[in-house]
């Protein structure tokens, strides 16, 4: 899965980070002040975007910064937030993903530890975690560790869970954040060929559509192992592409 070979999915060619870079900044502006929570019972990744509060505000300037390739102003970031929310599961997460994209690997193990030391006590987390958010991070930290059998195991359930809330009668998913949901699970899970047909069918159906979302695919760990398959790219690429002209029309005028 790449975490525990030492690369992490920020990690991608700058050909791909100068790509997106353009998009995001055009959408940055709207993207802090227009962002639409996730449902947080229903998803555990909604975590990592949350409302905009002072905490879950600097996670979106670590994702932002992240997403547009300017690491150092990540690594700032995510030191604050882990200095000010030391116990904290998304800000461990981000601070572990941070160093290992600067080689810092002590420092991400550090913190991957910390991760699956917080996780161990699901109910402990209830007041702002679901459960589900709290296996996916846990998922995450083991998966940091080296356990890439058991994290692998963990996204699958993930998966599975998911998929099983949202199939309707002729087991279809007519959600686009669903799928992309389910295309991270399965690509962290290993299951490559099946998150490529979520991935797919996540922009077939628009998700690329809200400003939101631009560019963050491009960066997301969740996604890296998908990185090495052309088509990823090019199914992205048509997916910003038609955003790009979209808002070309109609975002221009609601800023």
């Amino acid at each position: 899965l790449g975490v525990g070979h030492g690369r992490i999915c920020m990690g991608i060619s700058m050909r791909h980070v100068v790509w997106c870079a353009a998009t995001l900044s055009l959408g940055s502006f709207f993207y802090v002040l227009t962002l639409e929570p996730m449902d947080e019972t229903q998803n555990p990744r909604a975590a990592a975007l949350g409302r905009v509060t002072p905490r879950s505000a600097k996670i979106l300037h670590v994702r932002r910064s992240l997403a547009m390739g300017q690491i150092v102003a990540a690594e700032r970031q995510t030191l604050e937030l882990r200095q000010q929310h030391p116990e904290d599961l998304a800000a461990v997460f981000y601070r572990a993903m941070v160093m290992e994209e600067l080689g810092r690997g002590d420092e991400a193990r550090s913190n991957w530890r910390v991760l699956a030391l917080l996780t161990r006590g699901l109910d402990s987390w209830q007041q702002r975690y679901s459960r589900e958010q709290v296996v996916y991070y846990r998922a995450w930290a083991v998966t940091g560790l080296g356990r890439l059998d058991e994290g692998q195991g963990e996204f699958e359930r993930l998966a599975d869970r998911l998929e099983a809330q949202y199939r309707d009668e002729q087991g279809l998913i007519a959600s686009s954040g669903v799928h992309y949901n389910l295309a991270c699970y399965r690509s962290m899970a290993g299951q490559l060929e099946v998150a490529m047909a979520h991935w797919e069918r996540a922009v077939e159906l628009g998700y690329m559509g809200s400003v939101d979302e631009q560019g963050w695919w491009a960066v997301d760990p969740d996604l890296e192992p998908l990185h090495d398959i052309e088509r990823f790219w090019e199914i992205g690429s048509m997916g910003m592409g038609r955003d790009t002209g979209m808002r070309g029309l109609t975002g221009a005028g609601e800023g």
